[in-house]
């Protein structure tokens, strides 16, 4: 306990500087003392937080950034176990309380469907789902679960609806964390020891990706998106890199799916050739070679037609159509975005987002 009270005190200072300087309305010393015992809920985190006290730190100043409450009953955020040390991990409500400051959403609700409920959707996102689950806290009763729902209401009074099977869920999310495909770690894995949880929070990922972009405050929301995106991704190989290795600055655009991105830097580049030429990942069999050039080739298509949009936009002063074409923008795109079209341009850019803020 002397060395996690220690790391605590090192790192007090600092989460009480990013609290303040965020504007965050938490109490610092009762988030540490919340930290402290979520680490202490298991021999196995505190090991970890004993032989990394460092990466305790750094999860605590995660939290911070993000402005996430550390108390267990709010479910917004924990501190797990990850690869021999201490890592953040988002929940559901965090998700949703992070973009409500940023006045993104006004209210996220995520729901998980068992087999035995009664669920009937017509498919349309702006028609909520029927869900009777007869008895809510017999949770034996109502089956396993089969999927999972999200609806999203906007401040402007509008409201988004998205599902997602199960199956899905855990093939395209769980099965490709690290927490998971490590068999001898997957005991500490939260999909394992908090699968509901761990299915609700990838649920208003999903969610979170067809939100609009922030434009409250958009340096701080820009520091905490980015952060947030970190945190989701902190368990895939895939974007550290172990097992595919991004050597580029394509790759990264098309990890992110970020069409404006790429085509951005297909136009910006010298030379035509080069940008060609990283079209591949190392050690691409060559029967995929195709499939990666094409994929990047609509992506750059789509990115042109997105750049074209956000032109017409800034001529006809459509604040509404200019903040969707550039909703899906990472922070890097926008610079260079930014860059292309030069200082007139992109103050108007801004004072057109201002008023879809508005």
């Amino acid at each position: 306990m002397e060395v996690i009270d220690g790391a605590l005190v090192t790192v007090e200072p600092e989460y009480r500087q990013i609290i303040s300087s965020h504007g965050w309305r938490m109490i610092p010393r009762s988030q540490l003392l919340a930290a402290k015992r979520q680490i202490m809920k298991t021999d196995y985190a505190m090991k970890l937080a004993i032989s990394n006290p460092q990466s305790f730190q750094d999860a605590v100043t995660t939290a911070g950034i993000l402005g996430v409450d550390l108390t267990e009953g709010k479910r917004q955020g924990w501190l797990v176990p990850r690869d021999g040390r201490i890592a953040f991990q988002i929940g559901y409500k965090g998700i949703e309380a992070i973009h409500q400051r940023l006045g993104v959403i006004s209210r996220l609700v995520v729901r998980t469907v068992h087999e035995n409920d009664q669920f009937s959707w017509s498919g349309d996102d702006q028609e909520k789902p029927d869900h009777n689950a007869g008895d809510w806290f017999n949770e034996s009763a109502r089956g396993e679960v089969v999927g999972a729902y999200s609806i999203t209401y906007f401040p402007d009074g509008t409201l988004q609806v998205m599902s997602e099977s199960v199956e899905a869920i855990y093939r395209d999310h769980r099965d490709k964390s690290d927490s998971w495909k490590n068999e001898k770690a997957r005991r500490y894995s939260p999909w394992m020891n908090h699968p509901k949880a761990m299915i609700e929070k990838t649920m208003a990922q999903i969610a979170a990706k067809q939100w609009p972009a922030a434009t409250h405050e958009p340096e701080k929301a820009s520091e905490v998106l980015e952060r947030l995106h970190q945190t989701e991704t902190d368990d895939y190989s895939v974007y550290k890199g172990t097992d595919a290795l991004m050597v580029n600055e394509l790759h990264a655009f098309m990890l992110a799916s970020d069409a404006l991105g790429v085509y951005l830097l297909h136009k910006q580049a010298k030379d035509e050739e080069e940008i060609m030429a990283w079209h591949w990942w190392p050690a691409t069999p060559k029967g995929l070679k195709g499939a990666c050039r094409d994929n990047c080739e609509a992506l750059k298509s789509a990115g042109q037609e997105l750049y074209s949009c956000i032109l017409n936009a800034i001529d006809a002063e459509e604040a509404f159509r200019l903040a969707e074409c550039i909703d899906s923008a990472t922070a890097e795109t926008k610079r260079m975005l930014a860059a292309d079209i030069g200082e007139a341009k992109t103050a108007t850019i801004k004072a057109l987002l201002k008023q879809v803020a508005g």
